[in-house]
């Protein structure tokens, strides 16, 4: 951030609710939220977004839960070609 209006105010947010805001730390959702936005850049190219938006799970569980689903469709068309 370039402005000093702009650090201050990510500075007060972030330590909010802290006792000694001089000490390491900070407000972890806030870090939880900007790990997670890091990993999905990193993987932006090949990630598919629309399935791990509607699925509703993180970026670990997204392969898994693919792989589920496709398996469940499978032993659907196999069932109905019985």
């Amino acid at each position: 951030l370039d402005q000093p209006d702009r650090r201050w105010l990510e500075c007060v947010r972030v330590k909010r609710g802290l006792e000694d805001t001089t000490q390491r730390g900070g407000y972890a959702k806030d870090q939880a939220a900007w790990d997670g936005l890091v990993r999905l850049l990193w993987h932006r190219r090949a990630l598919d977004v629309v399935r791990l938006h509607s699925a509703k799970v993180s970026l670990e569980q997204l392969a898994h839960a693919v792989r589920e689903r496709e398996g469940a469709r499978e032993g659907a068309r196999e069932g109905a070609a019985r």
